[in-house]
């Protein structure tokens, strides 16, 4: 090789001129700049590979996290009397129901803990329930469960955990399960509840207009004071069927004062 300042021929692989001492590798050795550039693509093919699994990992979890979030329950805590309520979502026939679909009033009754359910969706539903109580001290002193088969929309039914005892109960927490029920119509869709109150009873007259038979396996009455506060109920089990375009009536009584009653039809399934 010769060297580009004074133009002398020195061996290959010289680092600097025997004639003039110019440093000949720094800017002319080919080899080296060769391995340079093999570095440097090497160095681009590994980082064009670790975006490419990135992005196949990012899409991948992005699957999964959306298959959680179908087959996981949500889960919501309520005020009030410290109770915790899980709705889980269920598919029938591209129906879908969430917690958003229900409205739950909760009372404290002598042997029982109820909730009132009303179904805001536009599918029928069977609701399971479950429920575990708890002394002041967080001690579980109870455990009951319960279920509501076939509320329709729009309408309201009774679920009810019987408890040994109340008295020494400070809290509950429940969760219930929604599932659609599409093959199945409201078994109480067409009957109208009217209420003539008296004394120290109601008259609950129940009229079936629908054009099916409908049978009812009990009536309950939950009666309030004028700050709606529950002070008493009462449950006529008085089963049997209602033919098309017939009434039927039972008697709910209260011997506590009363300011107003609400009713609800239950059924045996």
């Amino acid at each position: 090789m010769y060297c580009p300042k004074c133009g002398k021929e020195n061996e290959d692989g010289s680092r600097f001129c025997n004639n003039c001492g110019f440093e000949l590798l720094k800017k002319y050795n080919t080899n080296n700049s060769g391995d340079k550039k093999n570095g440097y693509y090497l160095f681009t093919g590994f980082a064009l590979i670790t975006v490419i699994i990135i992005l196949i990992l990012v899409v991948q979890n992005a699957g999964e996290q959306i298959n959680r979030e179908l087959a996981t329950p949500t889960s919501s805590s309520r005020t009030g009397y410290r109770t915790n309520s899980t709705s889980y979502n269920s598919y029938s026939h591209q129906e879908y129901l969430s917690e958003k679909d229900f409205e739950i009033r909760e009372y404290k009754g002598r042997y029982q803990y109820y909730l009132i359910i009303k179904n805001n969706g536009t599918v029928t539903a069977n609701i399971e329930g479950n429920l575990t109580s708890y002394d002041a001290k967080g001690n579980a002193v109870g455990a009951e469960s319960g279920h509501l088969r076939c509320l329709g929309p729009q309408e309201e039914g009774v679920m009810e955990f019987y408890l040994i005892d109340m008295s020494n109960v400070d809290h509950v927490d429940y969760n219930l399960t929604y599932k659609a029920n599409s093959g199945s119509s409201s078994l109480y869709q067409g009957l109208e509840l009217t209420k003539q109150r008296n004394l120290n009873n109601v008259i609950v007259k129940i009229t079936n207009n629908s054009n099916e038979t409908k049978t009812i396996w009990a009536v309950q009455g939950f009666f309030f004071d004028k700050n709606g506060k529950l002070v008493y109920t009462n449950t006529e089990y008085d089963s049997g069927e209602i033919a098309p375009g017939t009434s039927h009536s039972v008697e709910l009584r209260c011997f506590d004062e009363y300011d107003h009653v609400e009713c609800y039809l239950k059924s045996l399934w």
